[in-house]
């Protein structure tokens, strides 16, 4: 678990905060943005990317998942999957946890999964329901991480935490499964990204 200052994980513009999404290959969502205010965070702004199909990203700015995860597309545990993403079928490349919570550490810190401001980060995943309802998702789960908050003189400090899932339809109904094969990509699950700017 890592630890940093929180106003040191925000960008000083949106502009800023949506590039870095598309700097790591990520697809910005500009239905899933959140306006907020968390005790004791104060006021932010809530950015979300999905990662896109592998296959089709060239000349990404930062490449770090791109290099991480071009390996396990081409394992041959996950030939159909990677037949899928050659012939554009997908339009975002599978994820399992292993392979998100490995991004997530390899990644600067402001750029991350999607934090767990409130309760198994509910507020949204309801946001991310009401879009599936109306412009489907290709993908069904998501990962997202908790987060803790301390309050010091100077500030707060936030610490991220364990890893969960949340499905998009019905995420009140718990963890997705774990892949008994480490190495297998699982095609409901996909890697969403998420960046703060300051209000």
């Amino acid at each position: 678990m890592t630890t940093h200052r929180f106003d040191e994980l925000l960008f000083d513009s949106d502009d800023a905060a949506i590039q870095a999404l598309r700097d790591v290959g990520a697809t910005f969502d500009e239905h899933l943005t959140m306006e907020v205010d968390y005790v004791p965070y104060g006021s932010i702004m809530r950015f979300f990317a999905y990662f896109g199909n592998i296959s089709q990203l060239t000349n990404v700015a930062n490449p770090v998942i791109v290099s991480r995860m071009t390996k396990l597309v081409q394992d041959p545990e996950n030939w159909q999957i990677f037949e899928k993403l050659k012939s554009g079928d997908l339009s975002y490349t599978p994820f399992n946890k292993r392979s998100a919570r490995a991004v997530s550490e390899d990644l600067d810190p402001k750029v991350h999964l999607p934090w767990a401001y409130k309760m198994m980060n509910f507020d949204m995943g309801l946001v991310i329901s009401k879009v599936h309802k109306s412009d489907e998702y290709p993908f069904s789960v998501f990962y997202s991480q908790h987060i803790q908050p301390t309050e010091k003189d100077d500030g707060v400090e936030v610490t991220a935490g364990r890893i969960f899932s949340l499905p998009i339809v019905g995420n009140v109904g718990g963890t997705w499964h774990e892949m008994m094969v480490a190495e297998l990509l699982d095609e409901d699950i996909a890697l969403i990204l998420e960046t703060n700017s300051r209000l």
